[in-house]
């Protein structure tokens, strides 16, 4: 699966021919009008997800953890008002996260979208990436912007790797 932004007035021979090209490598493009709105409400995403991936210390271990996915949701209802002030459009991923009650997300999370041996779960178990920074980068808008984020930051400042990220990308 391939995302790409919705052609822009005058650039549609430009991406008839990218479409076309990955359409012959068997890549399926999924057409996105706001790329820069989908991708700061998948950043966000992704800093809700590594937030409990900080805490329990690996991508295996928050699929074995009964709370986690509930609190995902929770952690994604912090990190709304940051994108609202970035001037964000909340999309609808990101709007099921903060309305379903934690625990019913919890257990669609874990009995039906991450179900032991589906697809999505393996690649979340195998995802070998450091988490991190996603958070911080989060933690550090929210700050300039004076919005507290007390579960991302407590995560955060309490993992041991939190110094070693911050003094890398700054």
């Amino acid at each position: 699966m391939l995302f790409l932004e919705k052609p822009r007035v005058g650039t549609e021979q430009i991406n008839n021919k990218v479409k076309e090209l990955f359409e012959s490598a068997h890549f399926k493009i999924s057409w996105i009008k706001d790329m820069q709105n989908w991708l700061w409400n998948h950043f966000a995403m992704n800093a809700a997800i590594e937030t409990e991936v900080l805490k329990l210390g690996s991508f295996p271990a928050l699929m074995n953890h009964s709370d986690s996915f509930a609190n995902v949701g929770k952690n994604m209802r912090g990190i709304i008002p940051v994108l609202k002030a970035r001037g964000a459009k909340i999309d609808t991923i990101s709007l099921l996260l903060t309305k379903i009650p934690p625990a019913l997300l919890g257990t669609l999370f874990n009995k039906v979208i991450f179900a032991k041996g589906s697809l999505p779960r393996l690649f979340i178990e195998y995802n070998n990436t450091k988490a991190g920074f996603a958070v911080l980068e989060v933690v550090r808008e929210a700050k300039k912007l004076g919005i507290p984020l007390p579960r991302l930051t407590v995560a955060f400042e309490n993992n041991e790797q939190h110094k070693a990220i911050e003094n890398s990308i700054s």
